[in-house]
């Protein structure tokens, strides 16, 4: 009995170590939001808040971009490269949220 304890502790444990994130950024024209090699599966969720569309780039089979006020849900694979692009001359808010295990980096340039 007390071995089962154990192991449902340890489960709910393991659940309960997952990072999630949230920030809003803001894209300059023609800038980019990258998320670079994830060291784990990452279940990603990005709203566009503007009122232009968002472009996304990735090595992976998805759709490629996110219309005004629409929410975009993907899970990236490991090692997984994926952009997110302002094509447009105005600036565009995006809301980003992620959950995964493992810290993921991004960048926008």
């Amino acid at each position: 009995m007390k071995s089962l304890i154990f192991i449902i502790l340890m489960t709910n444990c393991a659940v309960s170590n997952e990072i999630v994130f949230e920030k809003t950024e803001i894209l300059q024209p023609k800038q980019q939001l990258i998320i670079a090699k994830t060291k784990t599966p990452v279940s990603l969720e990005i709203k566009n808040k503007s009122n232009t569309k968002v472009v996304l780039h990735s090595n992976l089979k998805m759709q490629n971009e996110i219309l005004p006020n629409q929410i975009f849900e993907y899970r990236l694979p490991k090692k997984s490269v994926f952009r997110i692009e302002n094509p447009s001359e105005k600036i565009i808010e995006i809301h980003l949220k992620y959950e995964c295990s493992k810290i993921v980096n991004y960048q926008i340039k």
